[in-house]
């Protein structure tokens, strides 16, 4: 939110042709016209705060004390002592005070619906609390869980703010080195689909700072208490695109398919089904070569004829190898009854086996 302030000093500067900023009291510079002064310390501030004047001179400088309940609580600057520089000081204050008034509702914002995200929030304390803050209760909004599989040196939240810069509407929350959430309302008419912000953020941060990130929609809600069950579903989103579409970037939770089904079956029902599908199975039938034969018939609808040109295969070779998994387990890949009974034991097995250890033969 500094970079915020410093955004509007810059704006000022293109009207005001004298260097101004503003300071906390240990000196340190806030938010500077040079910007080659922001984070330095100005070395005038003791002298400033022994004086007992709210208005002191102190060098080519006029300083200028705002407090807040009898504390100091910010010291605005202005180069060239003159009424013109004191004029200024005076605008330049009232709004640097209405910008951290902003920036404080901002942060309450935000630490209230980090709160509902991590549980630290009574569900029925939550609507109560949204009224109080003026958050919006009446708009759609849906929750973009951003994660990566390695910590940037990169600010992910300032390339994320620079999208979509509507502090009012829009939170952006860091979780931890992996993971930022942002809370994104939907305008009513908007032709931005969540898939296509989720697309827009995945391509800004692979062209700004070089970073793929994996990106779980959740579903679109108008209660602020509904906002831990979208983060929730894009959670999950981001679990079972990993474990069931790998090649995916962006992952909605409403379009999950089998994927969101499966995860949502009790897994010692899961391991039932497929003890029950391998029963007699042979454990050679399960290799990888074997499952990559498989899963290529599936893909080309189970027309033998081109699965086995794709595999490099003679087509009696890729019949003698279906012919042989029939055998073990009793399921005829071309028909395609047996087919779904094979291809939903797959995702179950894949499932199981990236989401657990050793808990069923059939897992590994």
């Amino acid at each position: 939110m500094d970079q915020y302030i410093q955004e509007i000093i810059n704006q000022i500067r293109g009207f005001i042709d004298i260097e101004f900023g503003f300071c906390d009291i240990t000196g340190i510079i806030l938010g500077c016209s040079d910007e080659s002064r922001m984070g330095s310390f100005d070395h005038n501030i003791s002298t400033v705060l022994e004086m007992g004047e709210d208005v002191c001179l102190v060098e080519d400088y006029v300083y200028q004390k705002y407090y807040r309940d009898d504390i100091i609580d910010f010291i605005v600057f202005i180069k060239n002592p003159n009424q013109e520089a004191i004029n200024y000081i005076n605008a330049i204050s009232i709004c640097i005070i209405n910008l951290k008034k902003i920036k404080e509702n901002y942060t309450t914002r935000l630490n209230f619906i980090r709160d509902i995200i991590k549980g630290e929030f009574a569900i029925s304390d939550i609507s109560s609390k949204a009224r109080e803050l003026q958050l919006n209760g009446s708009v759609n909004r849906v929750v973009f869980l951003i994660k990566v599989h390695k910590p940037s040196k990169n600010n992910i939240i300032e390339v994320i703010q620079s999208i979509f810069p509507n502090r009012n509407s829009d939170f952006i929350i860091k979780l931890d080195d992996y993971s930022t959430v942002l809370v994104k309302e939907l305008n009513q008419g908007d032709e931005l689909t969540p898939e296509k912000i989720a697309a827009i953020i995945m391509d800004t941060l692979n062209s700004e700072i070089m970073i793929n990130a994996y990106i779980g929609i959740g579903g679109t809600f108008d209660s602020i208490a509904e906002i831990v069950r979208s983060f929730e579903q894009a959670r999950t989103a981001i679990s079972v695109g990993e474990i069931f579409y790998p090649d995916r970037f962006v992952v909605n939770y409403n379009k999950l398919g089998l994927g969101r089904l499966i995860c949502e079956i009790p897994r010692d029902f899961a391991q039932m089904f497929l003890d029950e599908v391998f029963v007699n199975a042979d454990e050679e039938i399960m290799d990888e070569e074997t499952i990559m034969t498989i899963n290529k018939l599936f893909d080309n609808n189970l027309h033998i004829s081109e699965a086995s040109r794709q595999l490099y295969l003679h087509r009696n070779t890729l019949v003698y190898r279906l012919e042989k998994i029939q055998k073990s387990i009793g399921l005829d890949l071309k028909r395609f009854d047996d087919a779904v009974i094979f291809k939903f034991a797959l995702l179950i097995r894949e499932y199981l086996k990236k989401t657990s250890k050793n808990q069923g033969k059939w897992e590994l």
